[in-house]
């Protein structure tokens, strides 16, 4: 079988389970919209996703981790799409939540910074993307070895910055 019957079951099963407003739907509606993004359905994922953000807002865990990821994940569905700027507003969403989770400080900042940049690079705005290249390069630093990929990916990206500013 599948994986995306095998989520489909789980997302109806735990829909009848425990409601609409259980954190495991949330996470069943993350992973649905997750696959339907790999498979190229774009619009079906963003349904999935709305849903999950819809059933969050109100409620006590809308600022929460989950939260900052699904937002983040809407943004990358729309970056996918070419839809830049569409992109920046979620990535932004995110990074404003998961600062207020975790302050300024907080390590998990990476992943949204480097998607608030990317964003913003491909609308050609590299020299509002340069600073936050560099806070998310400082982040994985300080979280990952000097060689690891995602240090190395946070210094290609800065370096395309670079170059298109001409520095």
């Amino acid at each position: 079988c599948s994986s995306d019957l095998f989520l489909r079951e789980g997302l109806d099963l735990n829909l009848r389970r425990n409601g609409p407003h259980n954190p495991q739907i949330i996470a069943s509606l993350n992973n649905w919209a997750r696959l339907q993004v790999a498979k190229g359905n774009y619009g079906e994922a963003a349904k999935y996703y709305d849903c999950a953000l819809t059933l969050l807002r109100g409620t006590p865990i809308f600022t929460s981790w989950v939260a900052s990821q699904i937002l983040l994940n809407m943004g990358t569905l729309e970056f996918d799409q070419g839809h830049y700027a569409a992109a920046e507003t979620w990535a932004q969403q995110s990074l404003e939540m998961k600062r207020k989770l975790g302050g300024d400080n907080s390590l998990s900042l990476d992943g949204a910074l480097l998607d608030l940049a990317e964003d913003q690079l491909f609308q050609g705005d590299a020299q509002g993307a340069e600073p936050l290249l560099r806070q998310a390069l400082e982040k994985r630093q300080q979280k990952f070895s000097p060689k690891h990929p995602a240090v190395i990916a946070a210094q290609v990206r800065l370096g395309e910055a670079l170059i298109a500013e001409g520095k």
